[in-house]
């Protein structure tokens, strides 16, 4: 009980200190960073794009792919050239490819980042035919902002997704076959090959098929 309660206070300092240290930026920026961090740093998905963007509301700028190292302050108005999207436990982040924060990473979310040019074919929902495998217990959604839990899947069940989307509240998420969701995560799901269709039962087929003729000919010789 002591332990627990050392670990509470421990992580309320936590928090503490980072949005004092995060006081400069946007507090929905400062939010996110917050919960993103929290939940890992495992990139599960890299994709190469092209673009312009224009940086709306003061955010930070991290030394690498993930939320736990804060680099620069961008200020509003600032335009930069990104040449990756990552995914860090989920959570979307462009790579700078040039200017003065080239080689660090923000966030991709659309509230605070607008793009002005594409030079990609990347799209916001990425056809993938796999299927995911729970590794934890995992709710599934009925939107994609993951905002509506529909149900909860224990550890070893499978789904077959479509694909992949990246939300507009700067999630990745796995689209379900059957028009679920599911947040990219590979600490919690992880991608397997779909399970084959099981083949027909051959030598049952033809005992029925030999059973069918045997009495076809008994009516023959009845006759």
């Amino acid at each position: 009980m002591k332990k627990q309660k050392e670990a509470e206070e421990k992580a309320k300092i936590l928090k503490a200190q980072e949005q004092a240290d995060a006081v400069r930026i946007d507090s929905d920026a400062q939010d996110e960073e917050i919960t993103a961090k929290l939940a890992g740093t495992f990139t599960s998905y890299s994709f190469d794009v092209d673009r312009e963007v224009t940086v709306n509301k003061k955010i930070h700028a991290f030394k690498s792919a993930g939320w736990s190292e804060p680099g620069d302050v961008i200020e509003p108005g600032t335009k930069l050239t990104v040449d990756k999207i990552i995914s860090p436990a989920g959570y979307v982040m462009y790579h700078i490819s040039s200017g003065d924060h080239q080689g660090q990473y923000i966030t991709a979310n659309e509230k605070f980042v607008s793009v002005d040019k594409k030079n990609d074919q990347l799209e916001n929902f990425i056809s993938r035919p796999v299927a995911i495998k729970f590794l934890t217990t995992q709710n599934i959604y009925s939107d994609e902002s993951l905002s509506s839990v529909r149900s909860t899947y224990g550890n070893g069940a499978q789904l077959n997704i479509n694909g992949i989307g990246i939300s507009k509240n700067n999630r990745l998420v796995y689209h379900v076959t059957d028009g679920t969701f599911v947040p990219v995560n590979p600490v919690r799901v992880t991608e397997v090959n779909r399970e084959s269709p099981k083949p027909k039962n051959n030598e049952n087929d033809n005992k029925n098929t030999a059973n069918t003729n045997s009495q076809n000919n008994q009516k023959r010789t009845t006759r």
